[in-house]
């Protein structure tokens, strides 16, 4: 099985939605490398790291200080 992914990809494979791993890349949680396919840019991810930052992560919005 091959470990990089497309972001939609992994998304399908994982459960994770591809807003979020998006928002993970962007914030330097994952890493990313950017690839072309066919002729369109796109990222691909690690699915184990992808799995790991997930499980560390809480679904939803954090909850408001006081």
């Amino acid at each position: 099985m091959n470990d990089w992914q497309t972001v939609r990809q992994a998304s399908e494979k994982t459960g994770v939605a591809r807003i979020s791993i998006s928002r993970w890349l962007k914030l330097g949680l994952l890493r990313g490398k950017p690839t072309t396919v066919g002729h369109m840019a796109a990222t691909l991810v690690s699915i184990p790291e992808l799995r790991k930052v997930a499980k560390n992560r809480k679904p939803g919005r954090p909850r408001k200080s006081k």
